[in-house]
């Protein structure tokens, strides 16, 4: 692996992580907890700064990082003149949106990742048609292939990717697909057919069906801020949509635990859309960030989640579980966390012997 791959790698991991733990810092502050510790990393400090009341380290260890807040740790013992700077003084609603703005953080940075993908530019497929199936509606309709589509019923398309969406909406309609042939423009008449596929989390979804595909032509194309702002937000949902939906399949047994990647497999893709440019990059970056963010909502012990379901069961009690039970589920959480990233890894090394 050179220099350079090595590199964008620590960057990904540190995109994933700082907007993340920058969020827990910001909003204690603002709420005035005293946040003692923001650590990029684990392990033995290579960097210790400090500013104002908060120490700065970067550790040796760059994958993850935390945030150490004053009273965080119910052992610890907090002078009387600084309780009411105490997490552990906070009323619930502030603790909750302290753990949960993390999350949160991640989301609206993958927002702004993939609104810059957008405004700065992204690899669009013509809409050249490459081929047409035998006795489809399109081949019924005339259309052939080296037919460039240039407005689909009444909607006109610069690129392949806004065929699909309008033909979706018009499932069962006869539509007209405006072509141009040469210098010729002519317009077919076709009715939309739907089919069913597997998605990429094992979900049947219903689609549009004409029977045309794109010829191997690419571009680069812009969006104006305001175009890319609304592509960078939906597709955002869109991921952190279908993260949750995989999980949903993955508990079901539809998608098997073996699919499951770890950190060498996000390097080894990140080396690959490497060699695709800026763009691929970055949506890889946009949806581990996406991936962070969901993920450390689910209720397990020492994830976000699992203090919120802390949180929960106090708001239930009317007070916190004891110091010796709450250390004992967050133990049962690491160990967890363990065997799953050692499961993982294990996926990820067979996966890489497979290749």
């Amino acid at each position: 692996m050179s220099q350079f791959q090595i590199l964008w790698i620590l960057v990904l991991f540190s995109a994933i992580i700082v907007p993340h733990e920058l969020g827990h810092l910001a909003l204690a502050k603002i709420f005035n907890v005293k946040v003692l510790k923001f650590s990029l990393g684990f392990g033995p400090a290579l960097i210790k700064r400090k500013f104002s009341e908060t120490e700065w380290v970067l550790s040796c260890v760059l994958v993850g990082g935390y945030v150490k807040l004053l009273g965080e740790d119910p052992r610890e013992k907090i002078e009387e003149w600084e309780k009411d700077r105490a997490y552990c003084t906070q009323p619930i609603w502030k603790r909750a949106c302290i753990v949960v703005v993390g999350s949160l953080t991640n989301v609206l940075f993958a927002m702004l990742v993939m609104t810059f993908v957008y405004a700065y530019g992204f690899r669009a497929t013509t809409t050249e048609i490459g081929d047409v199936k035998e006795g489809s509606p399109a081949m019924l309709a005339g259309v052939k292939a080296g037919d460039v589509v240039t407005e689909v019923a009444g909607i006109k398309t610069d690129r392949w990717e806004k065929i699909p969406p309008v033909l979706n909406r018009n499932v069962g309609k006869v539509v007209d697909m405006q072509v141009k042939r040469g210098v010729d423009t002519l317009v077919a008449k076709m009715r939309v057919e739907k089919q069913t596929v597997m998605d990429v989390v094992r979900r049947r979804q219903d689609i549009a069906f004409v029977g045309i595909k794109p010829a191997d032509r690419h571009f680069v194309a812009r969006e104006n801020i305001f175009n890319a702002a609304r592509m960078g937000i939906a597709k955002t949902v869109d991921m952190a949509i279908l993260v949750f939906v995989a999980l949903v399949q993955l508990m079901r047994g539809v998608i098997s635990a073996k699919e499951l990647g770890g950190p060498l497999m996000i390097i080894r893709t990140v080396k690959e859309q490497l060699s695709f440019g800026l763009q691929n990059y970055l949506i890889v970056m946009a949806f581990l960030c996406v991936n962070i963010g969901c993920l450390n909502l689910l209720p397990i012990p020492s994830f976000d989640g699992g203090h919120l379901l802390f949180m929960l069961v106090e708001k239930i009690r009317k007070k916190p579980l004891s110091f010796k039970a709450t250390l004992t589920i967050q133990r049962i959480g690491v160990s967890l966390i363990i065997v799953l990233m050692t499961f993982v890894v294990w996926n990820d090394l067979q996966k890489i012997a497979g290749k």
